[in-house]
């Protein structure tokens, strides 16, 4: 059984954290909803959800892998230690990282994305200097890590994940199932 954990946090762009967690639940991949304070999140749209455990209770080798959702408060996370040792904790692990929006940005700080290809919220660049960078592209998987633009294209950054874990056509049955098109 693939068991995730996503990080939440006060400020997170709400769409990027719910449907994420939303399509790797109808993919039969077990998400943790974990809080870095309180259980209850308030997003950066006044939209409250309840997280599943606190971030002390975080025991790295139950998970697969650890999903950062973005928003403006990731210039708050950057300067969390616990944060970005968490990070570098599942990386060092072997687990898969996944990040959105501002979030690839905590990628860069912990060391883990050097000339690695990623992508990233337009103006979220710190951090990046050595990484590979393509705004052209919605999600990119490169080795373990798994990066995506924006709240426009988290179908296809979760879906990403989907696909790495249970390959390609897991995804596009998945995709045929909610009706995903192109545009």
């Amino acid at each position: 059984m693939i068991k995730l954990a996503i990080l939440l946090h006060d400020g997170l762009e709400e769409t990027e954290a719910i449907a994420t967690i939303d399509i790797l639940r109808r993919a039969k991949i077990t998400v943790e909803m974990v809080a870095v304070h309180d259980l209850l999140i308030k997003g950066s749209h006044q939209i409250n959800f309840m997280a599943e455990k606190t971030f002390d209770q975080i025991q790295i080798d139950d998970y697969d892998g650890l999903i950062i959702p973005g928003g403006g408060v990731v210039e708050h996370l950057l300067t969390k230690i616990n944060i970005i040792d968490l990070i570098k904790a599942f990386y060092q692990k072997d687990k898969v990282i996944a990040a959105i929006c501002a979030a690839p940005q905590l990628l860069g700080k912990a060391g883990i994305v050097d000339h690695k290809k990623i992508t990233h919220f337009p103006t979220c660049d710190k951090f990046l200097d050595h990484a590979k960078i393509d705004l052209t592209r919605p999600a990119i998987t490169d080795g373990k890590i798994i990066t995506g633009q924006s709240i426009g294209t988290v179908i296809p950054f979760a879906l990403e994940i989907v696909k790495y874990f249970l390959g390609e056509t897991a995804k596009k049955q998945l995709e045929s199932e909610m009706v995903v098109k192109s545009s």
